[in-house]
């Protein structure tokens, strides 16, 4: 499908790209928190970050906690050091995750779209 076939099948509104942009920011906030502060165990908040991230979450989760271990032991956190780049790793991550989830959301109403007219102008002719 080509670019203008493509912007036709889902015309980009002002609502829609208002609400992926809250929902990437949303998820970019929640991330920031569940990860920024010093807490034990699994708390609301990271489990709303990553439930929100999903289904792009699914194959990404394993490079996440990689590079989010990476960046808790390069940070020297485990000993009372720097949360922000933890933070700042997985909000990062995250937040590609979510972006990716509107790219995905996006193509799969392209295609519904481009079925359901299809359809009828089959049934028209």
């Amino acid at each position: 499908m080509t670019g203008a076939a493509y912007d036709r099948a889902v015309p980009t509104t002002g609502p829609r790209r208002t609400l992926a942009v809250a929902y990437v920011l949303a998820v970019v906030v929640l991330a920031s928190i569940a990860w920024g502060r010093d807490h034990s165990g699994f708390d609301p908040v990271e489990a709303t970050a990553l439930v929100l991230c999903l289904p792009a979450l699914v194959p990404a989760l394993p490079v996440i906690y990689f590079v989010g271990a990476i960046a808790w032991n390069a940070s020297g956190a485990p000993d009372n050091g720097p949360l922000w780049p933890v933070a700042l790793t997985f909000a990062v991550l995250l937040g590609a995750c979510a972006c990716f989830n509107v790219f995905l959301s996006h193509t799969v109403a392209a295609n519904r779209r481009i079925r359901r007219e299809a359809g009828s102008d089959a049934l028209g002719s």
